[in-house]
This record gives structure tokens, sequence and C-alpha cells, in this order.
């Protein structure tokens, strides 16, 4: 995605890399996690999927509870696509990854199986799990709604599709709009143009809405990264009864634009830290693609 104001548009999304203090409570597991790659599937793809998958298994040694992947039809040219993200939003668990380190990666394959040859790619992943606190609130909910699944990137933000999000709370709080990408996070809002995040309950409202577009020139635009033809991103929506920043480093643009960012390992770090009845989390993921301009 590409969050620009007028024509001032931001760098690609920056991994911030930090480690986490371990608390006393959190434990650290070593998960080794083999994959069998799809036909057609992407490299990036199954070592996304192998991750996921690979903090999902380290999540239940600790906590032991099972984690399902998040799975969300988008409806593509090529049929449907599942997406994951599950060691981000998956509220179901009672734990979070917090922190984690690739160890080694090693991709092999199988010439006996059935129906030819077999790419395996096989991770080891230390990852640090922290326990989830409190109990939902069942009236407590948070939903999101995006403009569209699949935005097209046109090679400029101006000629690129426009990324717009309708969120709306059941109760009173405070909303905080992530955009994710791979292992980066963006805090979409608050920002420096759109400081206010105060919802009231059972109102509706747009982000970016007209008033933001047309006066303070905020626009989110689909981007595909360099090298690449297509991508999947995510919308998290955190709704909080109090105000609760997520701290993070800056990314500056010339005009002075700055906007939080972060890592998934970070996102799981504030989200923890918040008990499980005053937050809400709902999630949308869509599908972006380059097309000529």
């Amino acid at each position: 995605m590409r969050l620009r104001w007028t024509v001032h548009a931001l760098a690609c999304l920056v991994a911030a890399s930090s480690a986490a203090r371990a608390q006393a409570d959190n434990s650290r597991v070593t998960v080794e996690h083999r994959l069998a790659i799809s036909r057609g599937m992407a490299f990036d793809d199954a070592r996304r999927v192998a991750l996921e998958e690979a903090l999902a298994e380290a999540v239940r040694r600790v906590v032991g509870t099972k984690v399902d992947a998040v799975q969300q039809s988008i409806t593509t040219e090529s049929g449907k696509l599942e997406e994951r993200f599950l060691s981000v939003v998956n509220s179901g668990a009672s734990g979070r990854v917090v922190d984690y380190t690739v160890l080694s990666e090693r991709l092999d394959q199988d010439s006996s199986a059935r129906g030819g040859p077999v790419a395996y790619l096989t991770l080891k992943v230390d990852a640090q799990v922290a326990p989830e606190r409190g109990l939902a609130d069942a009236g407590f909910r948070v939903n999101l709604q995006l403009n569209g699944q699949v935005f097209l990137d046109r090679g400029t933000p101006q000629a690129s599709d426009e990324i717009v999000a309708t969120v709306n709370a059941t109760q009173d709080g405070y909303v905080t709009i992530f955009g994710i990408a791979d292992d980066s996070v963006q805090v979409l809002l608050p920002n420096a143009f759109a400081k206010l995040n105060a919802v009231r309950g059972g109102e509706a409202f747009a982000f970016p809405n007209a008033d933001q577009r047309r006066r303070l020139g905020i626009v989110v635009n689909a981007q595909v990264p360099p090298g690449r033809q297509k991508t999947t991103e995510m919308y998290v929506v955190v709704a909080t009864r109090r105000p609760v920043p997520f701290e993070g480093p800056k990314g500056t643009q010339t005009g002075g634009v700055a906007t939080v960012r972060g890592t998934l390992a970070a996102l799981n770090r504030w989200l923890v830290n918040i008990p499980l009845n005053e937050r809400a989390v709902a999630y949308a993921a869509y599908d972006v693609r380059r097309q000529a301009p």
C-alpha cells in the first residue's frame, strides 16, 4: 500500500526489527516446520506460509491452544486465495508470538513422491510467546470493511486504486488502523494529519473520509513491491476503551509527513499488553495486482 498526502508518496513499508524484553511469564520455544510447496506457489509465499505455521505451532506448544489459520477467500482471476496472517490477528488463541528469529531454512526435493518431485521448505524458528490476559467482552466488537478485495497498482500513486476502510465499533472507544504487508506494519490512523481516533459506539466512519481526501489530501493507494506482480496485504483495526498509542520509529518523506512503523512481532507485543476485555480486533485482507499504465 502507499499512504500519501497530496503528491507526496511515502516509501515502501520498512520492517523495524527490535528484540522484545522478555517478561517473566513469557516462554521461548524452538520449532522446526516442513512445508510442501504446491505447484505454482511463489517461494516468497511459501516462506511466509511456512513461517506462519511455525509460529502457530510455537503458540500451541507454549499455551496449549491450537491456532487455526485465518482464512479469507478473495476472488481473483486464478480462483480463490487463502489469507492467513494467523500470527497477527487470530483472536481465538490464548497467546501471541512477540519475538522470533529464523535460525535456518532449507530447500530440498523428494523425487520419490507420487505424482512427481515435490519441493519442501524447512524452517527452524526460535519464538517467544506471551499469553493473553483477561477475558474478551462479547459486547465490545469492531467491524471492518474495505471498498474492494482486489486493487490495481498502475505505476503511479495518482493512477492506482484507492483503498478506503469503513469501521464501526459497538461501544465508545479509540480506534487504531494498521496496514500490514509481509512482516511490516504501518499505522494509518492516527497519523500526523488525522490525530483524532475517538469513535462513538454504533457510528460507522470511513478512513480516509471525503473531507480528509479533499481537504488534507490523505489517500491510501494500492502498491505492489518492486520486482513482484502481485501481493496480498491486510488491514487490522483495533478498538480500545482508552487511548493506547502504538510506539515505533517514524518514516518521513518530503513535506514532513510521518507515520509510525513496526513489525508483526511489535504489533503482537502491543496487543498482549492490552487486556482482552479492553480491546476488539477486526481484519480484512485484499489482493494488489500490478497493471501496466
